[in-house]
């Protein structure tokens, strides 16, 4: 029988059934099917799109149950995880208003409940409250992975033996990669500690998320289930899925605002960007401009202001009235901006001053801010207060805004350049109208005319709402060598026993003995190698008794290098001696820096003070001349999904040769505005008339050309995405190896390979035939070990199996010092086949990085004829050609002059 919205507020205690209908009114779709689930004991997955409620959805039947319970043992019994610390902060502030207002409405109903304690633990909480928070528990628990492992680890964890319920929220950006197999071992570390006589209930929330029942198998786990005659099978959990069948109402366009499809190359493509933008951000009360990096976001955001404060001069003096409506009323509403900045009373600015740490508010008088995760706790918090007042038009960000984060006067979201992933896409147009029942407003806005292809083709599957396949990573050595090493810190255990804990993970369900065995063997220090530092016994293991013991520094290890979040090699910026921090730059930015230069960084120029081993020195510069900061390591590829979408478009656009028709399809089903759509086809039409082919789902194009340097270029164009490239760029290496006895050089993106031939007379447009998936993975494998790829995934993997940790957690360790210490390590690691971190390695490259399980079909598809292959000699690129070149130009200030990919470099 299908529950009502009067049926589980009944089932509520009468205080929260009064104050949810007073506040709210009726329950929605999620609230009305989760609830009774979660009330009686159920493994609950909830998916519904962003504003529908899921959180409360989530919360509010615990916080029932945590109402009736009239006698209960002190300790943590609510623990809601979250990816992101700001967003465990506004969860935080959103519960205030449910658990005062049942509190007000039980006394006024003469059944009086009592308050329920709060507290929010991420690596922002002060020692203090962390203290405080040990001695006094909360009865909710607001955290994140890598603070829960920290408690985890030490006396905290007794805290812990009450819990009855734990959330997940965002489960999607956590459980596809490894931070989400950190946190299922954390999971099983959590049921394992319980007083309870039955396990915690898990919850997981998520609004973009496919497979479902994949998700579910992740978050519940396995238990052990043991027969009469003593054997042991791991038997799923069991999670009720909540698909609340909604699917939120999506306002899309896309636009392409340069005035050419290809501008001379001394024109820039920003400033139409910008105009297009301030348009945007005028007509509407509060808008996010999202972009896919933090050297865009500080960009993008100086010239937005700078644009503006020129026109609201203009404006203001009254010599030069723009043609640009749009322009002299942002220029208005940023004098009326100005003005209330002005207008604050002392109470206001203190508060500003709270929230900004002490710093000056830098936004005062600026129509955007910025926000990326290089910025620091106090100045991001400060901008997202801004943004929910609506004090702030616009606020530009990469995904640091991208979750959860509730943001319901966001009217507008903009998104610059394609965020790669549909999931992605979802997630950003979601931040506005993030209230139930309220369309979300987004405008995609492309840079090239290979980006407004896959705009195109992401608003065409975000309608859709084909969102791609989670998978999960499988038998990660590395996070496993961590967390045996966490667990014996806090407690010696039976070797089996402990394999039996990390089974009952779903990432670890098919884990061997041997395998489990030989990472116990690598961070007991029992591998035959020589005396090196790094490969130091962690734990001490008693082979007679089969157990497992702490170390005096057992501890310490596992607290100082406990995570999975890959260490970027970051210099925290700090104003002046003593000063707070304003946020981090890239460590090879810094090394190109001398004192008295200047840098951007939020809204504000700051001028380098000092650069020590830890840490940068800077004071405020305005007015001065600055550098724009970059920050290594942040390209989104192109999923695959989106790749098969993308040459899903082109083939309907070569096919259909009416040209009315196919506009009217791109405005109906791709949300293309008409201008866009006819550059679109028109960019089709040149590629078909040039080369003879336009590559899409079913059509690879091989073409040959002449680079500006004069030597011969080899192009590999398909629409399927930077991961499936760059193994068949591995495997184009391997065969070019083969035929000319040298490595040749190349680049690959989202739309294909670019290939560097000198001293080549006939282009090997042959290169694909023959080549067969199990070529390819000999191929791949015998190239791999050698390249940078394998390099770095190395180095993070000791890293996070605590082979290489910091020696201070408190100071940063160089990433030139660490390259220098993985590399000691791979050669070791080299004469062991079997050495966990360097399988791990193969692992993460060979399924994770490269997917050559997708590689192998698409080579299959090539073979059995499925995807055609069409060769093309010509004297210079075609234009899908042109713009994958015109993209490595902008990435590396070069034309096809490239750098050696497979270097040895860590």
């Amino acid at each position: 029988m299908r529950n009502t919205p009067n049926d589980v507020l009944q089932q509520m205690l009468p205080a929260v059934s009064a104050w949810f209908q007073t506040t709210l009114g009726e329950p929605t779709a999620p609230q009305i099917q989760a609830w009774p689930l979660i009330a009686s004991g159920e493994n609950t997955l909830i998916c519904a799109p962003t504003g529908s409620g899921k959180t409360l959805a989530a919360f509010l039947s615990c916080l029932n149950l945590l109402w009736k319970q009239t006698e209960r043992a002190p300790g943590v019994q609510i623990v809601y995880i979250s990816p992101l610390k700001s967003l465990n902060n506004d969860i935080a502030r959103n519960l205030e208003a449910p658990l005062a207002g049942v509190v007000a409405a039980s006394a006024r109903l003469g059944t009086p409940l009592r308050a329920l304690s709060v507290g929010v633990r991420t690596g922002d909480t002060t020692q203090a409250e962390r203290q405080r928070q040990i001695k006094k528990p909360p009865e909710i628990f607001i955290t994140t992975p890598e603070s829960l492992h920290l408690l985890l680890t030490s006396g905290a964890r007794k805290n812990f033996k009450t819990v009855t319920h734990v959330i997940v929220d965002e489960i999607h950006a956590l459980c596809g990669d490894k931070r989400g197999v950190f946190l299922a071992i954390l999971l099983e570390r959590l049921a394992e500690l319980s007083d309870l006589d039955r396990e915690f209930v898990r919850i997981g929330l998520s609004a973009t998320q496919r497979p479902l029942e994949e998700v579910a198998r992740y978050l519940g786990g396995l238990r052990v289930e043991r027969s009469e005659n003593g054997t042991e099978r791991f038997v799923p959990r069991d999670v009720k899925i909540v698909d609340a069948g909604m699917k939120k109402r999506l306002d899309l366009s896309v636009h392409y605002p340069i005035p050419e499809l290809f501008p001379a190359k001394s024109e820039s493509v920003w400033p139409a960007i910008e105009e297009r933008l301030l348009r945007e951000i005028d007509a509407h009360k509060s808008t996010i401009v999202f972009t896919n990096n933090r050297r865009v976001v500080e960009r993008l955001t100086r010239r937005l202001n700078e644009l503006v404060e020129e026109r609201f001069e203009q404006y203001l003096r009254q010599k030069t009235i723009s043609s640009n409506i749009g322009a002299i009323e942002a220029s208005a509403k940023l004098y009326e901006y100005e003005k209330s900045c002005n207008n604050m009373d002392d109470s206001d600015r203190a508060e500003s001053r709270r929230v900004g740490g002490g710093i000056e508010d830098d936004g005062a008088g600026k129509i955007a801010r910025a926000h990326h995760g290089s910025l620091s706790l106090e100045e991001r918090r400060g901008v997202e207060e801004a943004l929910k007042r609506g004090s702030i038009p616009a606020v530009v960000a990469t995904a640091s805004l991208e979750l959860g984060i509730d943001m319901g006067s966001v009217e507008l979201v903009c998104q610059v350049e394609s965020p790669g992933s549909v999931s992605r896409g979802l997630q950003r147009v979601g931040r506005a109208g993030h209230i139930v029942g309220m369309a979300s407003k987004g405008r995609l806005i492309a840079k090239t005319p290979a980006d407004l292809l896959e705009s195109a083709a992401l608003a065409w599957a975000m309608r859709r709402g084909e969102v791609e396949r989670l998978r999960i990573p499988v038998n990660c050595l590395d996070i496993l060598a961590q967390q045996v090493v966490a667990c014996v810190a806090v407690e010696s255990w039976n070797v089996t026993d402990l394999y039996r804990l990390i089974r009952r993970v779903y990432s670890y369900r098919d884990l061997t003995a041997e395998a489990f065995e030989s990472v116990v063997r690598m961070v007991a220090g029992r591998y035959p190698t020589p005396p090196i530092h790094d490969l130091r016994a962690r734990i001490h293991w008693d082979r007679l008794e089969n157990t497992l013991h702490a170390l005096p520094g057992t501890a310490r290890t596992a607290l100082v290098g406990g995570g999975a979040i890959a260490d970027t090699g970051q210099f925290p910026v700090y104003v002046g001696e003593g000063g707070p921090r304003i946020g981090e730059l890239d460590e090879e930015f810094v090394y190109e820096r001398r004192v008295g230069e200047s840098f951007l960084l939020g809204t504000a120029t700051w001028r380098i003070e000092a650069i020590e081993p830890h840490r940068v020195l800077a004071a405020r510069a305005e007015g001065s001349a600055a550098n724009v900061p970059f920050w290594h390591g942040e390209r989104a590829m192109r999923t695959i999904e989106l790749g098969e979408a993308v040459g899903a478009l082109s083939r309907t656009i070569q096919n259909e040769k009416d040209d009315d028709t196919i506009t009217q399809i791109l405005m109906d089903e791709c949300a293309v505005d008409r201008r866009s759509a006819e550059l679109l086809i028109s960019y089709h039409r040149r590629q078909e008339l040039r080369a003879g082919a336009v590559p899409n789902d079913q059509t690879v194009l091989i073409e040959s050309f002449i680079d500006p340097t004069g030597e011969l270029g080899l192009a590999i164009l398909t629409p399927f995405g930077g991961k499936l490239h760059q193994a068949l760029k591995m495997c184009v290496q391997g065969v070019m190896r083969k035929r000319l006895g040298v490595l040749v050089s190349c680049l690959h993106g989202a739309d294909g390979i670019l290939v560097r031939l000198p001293n080549v007379d006939e282009p090997p447009l042959d290169v694909l035939e023959g080549l067969t998936g199990e070529i390819a993975e000999s191929l791949i494998r015998g190239e791999l070990a050698e390249t940078a790829l394998f390099g770095l995934r190395f180095r993070q993997n000791a890293f996070r199996a605590l082979l290489t940790p910091r020696a201070d957690p408190g100071k940063r360790t160089p990433l030139w010092l660490q390259r220098l210490r993985a590399k000691d390590l791979l050669q070791i690691a080299r004469k062991f086949a079997d050495f966990p971190i360097f399988v791990e390695t193969y692992r993460e490259c060979l399924e994770q990085d490269l997917d050559i399980p997708r590689l192998r079909l698409f080579l299959d598809a090539i073979t059995s004829g499925a995807i055609k292959v069409f060769r093309r000699i010509g004297e210079v690129p075609s234009p899908f050609t042109a713009s994958l070149v015109f993209q490595f130009q902008a990435q590396h200030k070069r034309i096809i002059r490239i750098e050696n990919p497979v270097g040895r470099r860590l």
